[in-house]
């Protein structure tokens, strides 16, 4: 329930795992689910709690819980909390393999962002999860729209009928996209290479607006991104003032104490190169974070 609005107490939460940790093997399937997500959505787990306590549970009742649904949601939720267990996500691969046909487009949304970073080992379950991708396109959200795209784009998925069903649905709902799914819409073609000027055009055009609902490291992402782009895509879909605008919302963040993760320094520094961009309070901060 707290986990549901994001309500946190740390000192909540570390009880229950306290508590989970010596009595893990009492809690039903289901749930063995709401807890994992719950921990997973509020970031309060560490990995210990999903690869020692609640993975080898899981793994030792696979058959006992809903496939596919309760199984996608524990492939996202370790895969949210930035835990990749490869004994249990191979168990999970085996058995989700044979249900794709029976996953809505919310279970594919989370199986394939769960699997992104580990695609090469699991072939078979994208091949059916890019067919059944195709026949369902309709049905997908803006926000499944967003993570499938990124989740098949980071995972090399090469399969430009599946990005343009998948970008044909994104026109579609452009008015109900938010800000940070375009972000994620945009790299996971820049990922898969796929870059139709139409599609960027309708994407990247509105950068004022969309420095609105960003984070700083939303911003580098998209600075990335073009800096990647094919010269004449980039020059026709960006606006005159898109590289300004981002760098603007990076200049605001970095009169805090925000810090950069160093992979998106790196990212920074070579969008800057590639694009050019000659902004020295930027790079003396960035210099100022280095250790």
């Amino acid at each position: 329930a707290f986990a549901s609005v994001n309500f946190t107490h740390s000192g909540m939460f570390s009880h229950i795992q306290s508590l989970l940790e010596q009595q893990v093997e009492r809690c039903t399937p289901r749930e063995l689910v709401q807890l994992a997500w719950a921990f997973s959505r509020v970031k309060q787990g560490d990995e210990s709690l999903f690869v020692d306590t609640f993975a080898p549970v899981i793994r030792a009742r696979m058959l006992e819980f809903d496939a596919p649904k309760d199984l996608c949601t524990l492939a996202w939720s370790f895969s949210h909390a930035k835990v990749v267990d490869i004994p249990l996500f191979n168990d999970l691969a085996h058995v989700l393999s044979a249900k794709v046909k029976l996953m809505n487009a919310h279970d594919v949304a989370s199986v394939v962002v769960a699997f992104a970073s580990i695609e090469y080992a699991h072939r078979r379950l994208f091949r059916d999860l890019v067919k059944h991708t195709r026949s369902i396109a309709h049905t997908f959200s803006p926000l499944q729209l967003a993570r499938t795209i990124y989740g098949f784009g980071v995972a090399g998925v090469d399969d430009e009928p599946l990005y343009r069903t998948l970008c044909e649905n994104v026109l579609k709902q452009r008015k109900l996209l938010h800000a940070k799914n375009i972000v994620e819409i945009v790299v996971g073609l820049a990922e898969a290479e796929y870059t139709p000027l139409k599609i960027m055009s309708v994407l990247l055009k509105d950068s004022q607006d969309m420095t609105r609902w960003l984070a700083a490291e939303d911003a580098i992402q998209l600075l990335h991104v073009v800096s990647r782009l094919p010269r004449e895509v980039s020059r026709e879909a960006c606006t005159d003032t898109f590289v300004d605008d981002m760098a603007a919302l990076v200049r605001r963040r970095m009169q805090g104490w925000w810090r950069l993760r160093p992979n998106d320094m790196a990212d920074l520094l070579e969008a800057m190169r590639a694009l050019h961009l000659e902004d020295v309070f930027i790079i003396e901060n960035i210099c100022k974070q280095l250790p």
